[in-house]
Order: C-alpha cells, then structure tokens, then sequence
C-alpha cells in the first residue's frame, strides 16, 4: 500500500525561517509548542537528531497520519486535498535515497558519515532591501518597517495590525519578539556545531532575508572553506538578484562544489518593480545574466527563476514564463510550489471571474496546481480589500498599481 504521508525532508533537511522554530521545511505548519525550539536555544544539528525530528521519521514509517504528523504537515495534507498535489508530492521519487539512511525508529543507521544532510537555517537575521507586496513582514526588515508606517491607515482599511506586524492577516507572530540570534556567542555555537558536522551536510541553503545583505553567513562559508571542506558541499541560494554580483560571489562558486540559485522573480519590467519593489530590472537581470554566464562556463551551478503568482502577478504569467524559458531560467512545465495563503486577500482565487476565465487556459498549461487554487471561490470583499491595500502602498510608495495592471484595474470601485 503507498505510504501517504511520507516525505523526505525530515530524513534530509533541517529548515528555520527568521526568529522561528525548526522544522523538516518550508512548508510545515507553526505550531505553538515549537516556540522554544529554535536557533536561540537549540544547536541545529542537535535538534535533527534529537526527540521531535526522530519521531517524525519514525511515524512517517509507519505510514498512518497521526496528529503530530498533522502537526507539523498539515499544509502539504491539505493542499494535496484540494488540488492533489503538494511540495511533499513533488519529490516521492527521492524518498528511498533519503530514508535509507535510518532506521524503521527513526535513528540515523551507525556507520553512516557520508553527506546526506541540507541546512536550511537561519540565524542571519532578516534584513531585506525589497518591500514585496505580499512578503511576510516576519521574513523582510523593509516589509517590518512599512507595515509599521502604514500601521494606522491599514487599521482604518480593516487590516488588523500588531505593533508594527501584519499579525492576523500575514499569519505572524509579532516580530518585537522573534528568536533572532543576537548573540554572538549563541551564533559561533551553532557554527561550531555545523562544523562539528560538516561531513554529513550535502547542501547549505541560505535562507533569507536576502542572503546578500547577511555578513554571518558568509563567515560560516569562509571557516568551511578554511577547513578544507566546501568542495564536498553544495550552495544553494534564494535571491532577488537585485545585489548578487558575479565580483561578490565568485570566491564562493569557485570553492564550493556546485551553487544553485534561485532568483525570485514575479514578472517583468515595470510590473516586477511594483510586485518586488523597488527592483531595479536592468540592474537585476544584468547579475543574472553575469551569473548565468559564468555558470555555463565553468559548469559549476546553475540559476533558475522562482515564481509566486499572486493575485497581481499572475496576470500576466504566461508573458513572464515565455520570458524566462527562452531565456533558460525556468523549464517548460515548472514545479512552482510557492501559493499565496496568507493575506488572504492577495490569493488568485479573489480575481474577477470574467478575469480568471481570461487567464485561465494560460495558467492550467503552465501550472495546474496554481490553476486548480486559481479557481476556487473568490470572495469579493476580499478583492476590494485588495484594491484599498494597493492604493495605500502606492501613496506610500508613489507608483501606479492602475496603469501597471489595468487588467485588474477596470474592476476597481
């Protein structure tokens, strides 16, 4: 009988976003018994070993869904009710090559030191030089700075705030109290106990913010390379690519054994500038190129395009998409795992449905999973609260969301 609810991650991957618990991933669901296990007070390496990530391995085993796998997973369960598919199911066809490394309790097998691990932690901090529209305030110390300068006209429009977070609709804790490690001592532990496991790391994934900005990160990198051990690891980034330079960079792809990135882009132009604002698009796609290029010579990584199609972007998809597959940055029928679910008023399924009816033959040939979340029920005070979030970051910004997407414009009050 398949197994489903297995996945590998919790085999393979220790993952924490800004001032937040570990967890097998991205996509695990905030629960707040995990408050206390992160970066601040738990030694990485230490906690993939440890108690909760062992039993998650174990039950996932045994195959049944259990309301502690529910707990952590719950969002890939619930997707894959709704659209069948899910970042969980995506993988399935590494899941033997991950899980053979433990036991049926969960254990790691004895003997076992070869590279298997991706960290995906952070405890850089959060710092961001772009304010996109429907980032996690939690994830961007400009998006922090914005939704507390809008705090009292986001208030007026029905946008409950917390301090200076977007705490019930970005679905967040409030930042004044995250887990960041200002600690210095705290962050050269963990870094020693990174190293102290450096043999069984495959992959490093720098999780951000925008890596670019994050000095300790780059210390962590420089003692691995001292140590004569990179070449055994892969990088692997995501950037908005606006401040990723082939001259600030080369030293890293040069050392480590293969760098993938993942360049965060929404669509083109004028468009991706209000989306991801304030991106400079030349300057930006002049590092992805210099990226792409040096990459292609010396065949050491590789640089793709990561979508979010949100309720503005997925306009004009297909124009973005064609973009980059002649361009070599996104393949024909891409995997795109990220769904807008929080705020709920930025999700697709809020367009018009004269409008989704538009797109839609568009958006099932790219991406069924975003096509089959597209068409759920839309909800039109949803939309219209859209409309008020835009035109207050316009007049916050001083830029035109109307004439940069008047597709959705003409269904404005």
């Amino acid at each position: 009988m398949e197994n489903k609810v297995i996945c590998h991650r919790p085999f393979s991957e220790i993952y924490n976003n800004v001032g937040s618990y570990y967890a097998p991933c991205c996509w695990a669901k905030y629960n707040e018994s995990m408050v206390n296990i992160n970066p601040n007070n738990n030694l990485p390496i230490d906690h993939f070993f440890g108690e909760d990530f062992t039993r998650l391995r174990k039950e996932m085993l045994i195959g049944e869904k259990t309301d502690f796998l529910e707990s952590y997973c719950g969002n890939c369960y619930a997707r894959e009710q709704l659209t069948g598919f899910s970042p969980r199911t995506y993988y399935q066809n590494e899941l033997e090559s991950k899980c053979n490394n433990f036991e049926r309790d969960g254990l790691l097998k004895n003997g076992i030191t070869k590279p298997f691990l991706n960290l995906a932690i952070n405890f850089y901090g959060n710092s961001c030089n772009l304010e996109c529209y429907y980032c996690n305030p939690i994830n961007s110390s400009s998006r922090q700075r914005v939704a507390k300068e809008l705090k009292t006209e986001f208030n007026e429009i029905g946008i409950i705030t917390d301090g200076h977070t977007l705490k019930n609709v970005f679905n967040v804790r409030d930042v004044s109290n995250t887990f960041d490690v200002k600690n210095k001592k705290q962050t050269d532990k963990i870094i020693e106990n990174i190293l102290e496991h450096i043999d069984i790391i495959s992959t490093i994934e720098i999780v951000g913010g925008e890596p670019m900005l994050m000095k300790t990160h780059f210390d962590m990198l420089d003692k691995i390379i001292a140590m004569d051990k990179s070449k055994n690891i892969s990088l692997s980034y995501v950037s908005n690519m606006t401040l990723m330079t082939l001259d600030k960079m080369k030293k890293y792809f040069d050392n480590f054994k293969y760098t993938s990135v993942q360049w965060s882009v929404d669509a083109l132009k004028e468009r991706n500038h209000w989306l991801r604002y304030p991106t400079d698009w030349e300057q930006t796609i002049k590092n992805v190129f210099d990226v792409q290029r040096y990459f292609t010579k010396h065949k050491n990584g590789k640089i793709s395009a990561t979508i979010t199609p949100s309720l503005l972007g997925i306009i004009s998809l297909k124009e973005t998409h064609s973009w980059l597959y002649h361009r070599s940055l996104i393949d024909k029928n891409p995997s795109i795992h990220n769904i807008i679910l929080k705020p709920d008023f930025l999700r697709t399924r809020n367009l018009p449905e004269e409008l989704k009816e538009k797109i839609t033959p568009d958006i099932k040939q790219i991406t069924e999973d975003h096509y089959n979340d597209m068409i759920q029920p839309r909800k039109e005070s949803d939309f219209q609260l859209a409309i008020k979030y835009f035109d207050l970051l316009d007049k916050k910004r001083v830029t035109d969301w109307r004439s940069t997407f008047p597709e959705v414009a003409k269904y404005a009050n």
